[in-house]
């Protein structure tokens, strides 16, 4: 190559590059305007943010100084008479928690001096009509008769009473963080928070992770809060739902696709407590702002979503991005045309020589893939055999010479009905495609479940030239999934019910007694001293031995019934549900449970050697008005039946304690049913 050549493909390379400088220019413009408008309109958004974030700290700070307020205007009343009764606390309290349904309870702590534990515990049980102590809970967090001291502040008043009984008595200053708050407000007469992630008294039921208890003291007189020690008769402390207050505030606040986060900033280590919903699908733009109120300090972060940012983002930096790229993008393709023009012929030579050595390659793929593991079927468009492969000889026993001419038909296994072959030629004609699973016939005669895909192969004009069947022999997987099915529900030993369907029929009895109002009955029965028979002959004859037992209780019991094995020697009977009276319904189960304890008095032939075992049977009652679920139902039966092995064996008892009684006292029957030995 002489100069002048290799000066002509430098400067080549030179004009190929100079050629796109415009083009980059206008690029690097489209984009350095594109983000100088996006940085404004994101300036108007933490603006707007701004004002949102200000709006609910005032409305947060003004519902919890609300509460503050109501909660003083209360001690300004009690002041009057110098004490709070059971009366006045469930007025408030009630008129409390209704107007404000994120007040989750309202609770009145005493001031008990030590000489007065002994007559306030009296009190207490006067009053609830059950033993109430003052307590605490210890380092072990158990629950315990508080320690002598000076002064308690038990909870003598709680609301709602129902769900926080169990509250009454509790000496809240036990724990560190309630007695800081509970000195500080005694102290200062000011109302403290308290914020916390567990329940106040472990007696409610809380579903929020975190909740603000409010600490208000409360005085004999008004005057005589400057004497704080001497005039402290108690506290009154209300308990809010984060959750439920947040929400109320994002109600009012009317904020649209802004996710809220909540932290108590109070001290040096911040903790999150409330977090919406929806926060991974926030951006980088958060605006925070600090509400102090009391004892606490708390920050609100405002986090915007995508969808807020598309709502009040103009597009103008969009369509300034959209019309610079466009135009770029004309601008290069002109460019492009250019280069493009003096390189497609040599472009189109070099393809030509690659799609005639991919069709090279494609046809020693095809005569690989053809001798697949799944047979191939191809025919005319009248459904002539043509060729089929390897795979289908050996799936049909049919050879290649025997079908070439003949239609796919030969393999029918007259299952399928014309109305299937209907439907798969209507697929073939409309899409050109049918899947299935059908029943054929080998040529020895036997009848197997393939899963097969037919395809039609069109030509050039279009028309279909080959019908190709794709298929594969899947009844030993068939049979192996219903086997699998099978066993899921029933027990592989004695072929009864197993767990699984014994629960799912419960379920059911239990939901139809309660639609209809109807009774029935569940029998629990253990084989007394099955594991001898296991030890002494061996657990082959153990299986024998379920075995018999389970065919012997099908034959005692109506079909309509279910016998169902839990597992080891333990079997549950189910007597359906019927209108037929409670007494009724507890005669046909012992009438049952008679006929079982008599069968078992018969011996079972291990060995040609006679073996006797007995059976202890527990009973419950399904009953219409019940609460109890399926596996409660079971629980009781089972406690029957070992109850009734533990008064000897070979008995039966009921798990209702008024039946069972009943059936001792001989008020039911006329004859003992305890034992039948």
């Amino acid at each position: 190559m002489n100069i002048t050549q290799k000066y002509k493909l430098k400067m080549a390379g030179y004009s190929h590059i100079l050629i796109y400088v415009p083009s980059l220019i206008l690029l690097l413009s489209t984009f350095g305007l594109f983000f100088y408008v996006q940085a404004r309109e994101q300036a108007c958004i933490e603006i707007l943010l701004q004002d949102k974030v200000k709006s609910v700290s005032y409305l947060f700070q003004k519902d919890l100084q609300r509460y503050i307020d109501v909660a003083q205007h209360f001690r300004g009343e009690v002041s009057k008479n110098g004490r709070v009764t059971s009366e006045n606390f469930r007025k408030f309290a009630h008129g409390l928690v209704t107007e404000y349904p994120d007040i989750q309870s309202v609770e009145w702590g005493t001031l008990v001096n030590a000489k007065d534990r002994p007559a306030f515990e009296k009190k207490m049980q006067q009053l609830y009509g059950m033993e109430v102590l003052i307590t605490e809970y210890n380092n072990q967090n158990e629950r315990v008769p508080a320690l002598s001291k000076g002064e308690y502040l038990p909870i003598t008043y709680v609301y709602p009473l129902a769900q926080n009984k169990s509250a009454l008595g509790l000496e809240l200053s036990s724990e560190l963080s309630q007695l800081h708050a509970l000195n500080r407000a005694r102290a200062t007469g000011k109302t403290m928070f308290q914020v916390s992630g567990v329940a106040l008294q472990n007696h409610a039921e809380i579903q929020d992770n975190f909740y603000v208890i409010s600490y208000v003291p409360f005085y004999r007189s008004v005057s005589g809060e400057q004497e704080h020690n001497n005039a402290f008769i108690g506290y009154l402390a209300q308990v809010i739902s984060i959750k439920s207050f947040v929400e109320k505030i994002l109600a009012q606040s009317q904020m649209e696709n802004i996710n809220l986060s909540l932290l108590d900033t109070t001290e040096e280590q911040s903790v999150l407590i409330y977090q919406q919903s929806g926060r991974e699908d926030t951006t980088s733009l958060t605006v925070t702002q600090e509400v102090s109120l009391a004892n606490k300090v708390w920050t609100i972060n405002l986090h915007a979503t995508p969808a807020f940012i598309a709502k009040v983002q103009a597009p103008v930096s969009w369509f300034i991005l959209l019309w610079g790229l466009l135009c770029t993008a004309i601008v290069m393709v002109m460019q492009r045309l250019y280069i493009q023009t003096n390189t497609r012929l040599q472009q189109q030579l070099v393809s030509d020589a690659e799609d005639l050595h991919a069709s090279e390659v494609n046809a020693n793929l095809l005569a690989v893939t053809f001798e697949t593991h799944q047979a191939i079927l191809i025919t005319d468009p009248e459904a002539k055999i043509l060729r089929v492969n390897k795979a289908f000889t050996e799936i049909t026993g049919y050879a290649e010479h025997e079908v070439i001419g003949q239609n796919p038909r030969i393999l029918s296994s007259g299952r399928q009905n014309s109305e299937f072959y209907r439907d798969m030629w209507s697929s073939l004609l409309e899409s050109g495609k049918f899947e299935s699973e059908i029943w054929n016939r080998n040529k020895g005669g036997a009848v197997f479940l393939e899963r097969q895909t037919i395809t039609a192969v069109k030509n050039a004009m279009g028309h279909t030239a080959y019908f190709v069947s794709v298929f594969s022999d899947i009844t030993q997987q068939k049979q192996a999934e219903e086997r699998i099915k099978y066993f899921a529900f029933y027990d592989p030993l004695t072929l009864l019910p197993n767990r699984r369907l014994l629960l799912d029929r419960l379920e059911q009895a239990l939901i139809h007694a309660k639609r209809s109002q109807t009774s029935g009955v569940v029998i629990s029965i253990d084989m007394d001293d099955f594991k001898e028979i296991n030890d002494s002959l061996g657990y082959q004859y153990g299986d024998e031995v379920l075995m018999q037992f389970a065919q012997r209780l099908t034959q005692l019991l109506r079909k309509s019934d279910t016998v169902a094995r839990l597992e080891g020697d333990k079997f549950v009977l189910i007597l359906p549900t019927e209108k037929l009276g409670q007494k009724v319904i507890i005669e046909h189960a012992i009438s049952v449970i008679e006929k079982i304890l008599l069968d078992s008095k018969q011996p079972f032939t291990l060995k040609e050697s006679e073996h006797y075992i007995t059976v202890s049977i527990g009973v419950s009652i399904i009953e219409a008005e019940g609460l109890f679920s399926a596996t409660d139902i079971l629980r009781q039966a089972d406690a029957a039946m070992y109850k009734a092995k533990a008064q000897g064996k070979h008995g039966f008892c009921f798990y209702q304690d008024a039946i069972q009684a009943l059936l001792e006292k001989g008020r039911l029957r006329n004859k003992e049913f305890t034992n039948l030995d």
